[in-house]
C-alpha cells in the first residue's frame, strides 16, 4: 500500500477526472438548456462516445466475472478521460455563443453525460457510495432493478431536471 498512489487515486482519477467530467457538464445542462438533460432533434447514436461506452460495458462485464477488478477500473477510468477529452475537443462552452450550434452542442451535452451515467452504473459493483452520488447528479434512482439492462447507450432521459452540481467526492490532504 503506497499512500502518495491513494492521495493520487482519490484527487486525480475520482475527484479531478470523474468529478470534474460530471460537475462541469451538468453545470452546463443546467445554464443551456434550463437545468435539465438536453432535448434532441435527433439523436446521434453512432459516435465516439457512444462506441467507447459500449466497448467499455463489454470490457467492465467481462473483468468483473473475471473478477479482474483492476482492468474493471482502468476501464471505468480511460473512458471517463475520453469523455473529458471529448468535451475539451468540442469546447461546446465556445460553440453555444452562436446560436446555429444550439443542437450540436445539445448532442455533445447529453453524450458527456449519457458517458457519466454509463460510469456511475459500471461503478456500482466496485464504488456502490460513489456511483449513488453520481447517480444522484443526474437525477437518477439508484434502486436500479437489473443492472445488465440499465448499461445500454441512449437511455439517459432527454429534458429530466438535474440536481445542483455538487462535487461527488472530496480531495484529500495528506502529508507525505
Amino acid at each position: 500500500f503506497q499512500l502518495k498512489r491513494f492521495k493520487d487515486l482519490i484527487n486525480n482519477d475520482l475527484a479531478n477526472t470523474i468529478g470534474n467530467m460530471i460537475n462541469r457538464t451538468v453545470s452546463m445542462s443546467r445554464k443551456w438548456f434550463h437545468n435539465c438533460t438536453p432535448i434532441l432533434k435527433s439523436n446521434n447514436i453512432e459516435n465516439c462516445l457512444a462506441v467507447k461506452s459500449i466497448k467499455t460495458i463489454k470490457t467492465v462485464r467481462s473483468s468483473l466475472s473475471n473478477t479482474s477488478f483492476n482492468e474493471a477500473c482502468q476501464s471505468i477510468l480511460l473512458l471517463s478521460r475520453e469523455a473529458n477529452l471529448y468535451l475539451n475537443d468540442n469546447s461546446p462552452w465556445s460553440m453555444i455563443k452562436d446560436p446555429s450550434q444550439v443542437e450540436d452542442v445539445a448532442q455533445i451535452i447529453y453524450n458527456v453525460l449519457e458517458t457519466s451515467r454509463l460510469v456511475g452504473l459500471l461503478l456500482k459493483p466496485i464504488l456502490p457510495d460513489l456511483s449513488i452520488k453520481i447517480l444522484k447528479q443526474l437525477s437518477i434512482n439508484d434502486n436500479i432493478e437489473i443492472w445488465g439492462d440499465s448499461l445500454v447507450w441512449g437511455l439517459l432521459q432527454q429534458g429530466l431536471e438535474l440536481s445542483e452540481p455538487i462535487p461527488i467526492i472530496d480531495r484529500i490532504e495528506i502529508d507525505i
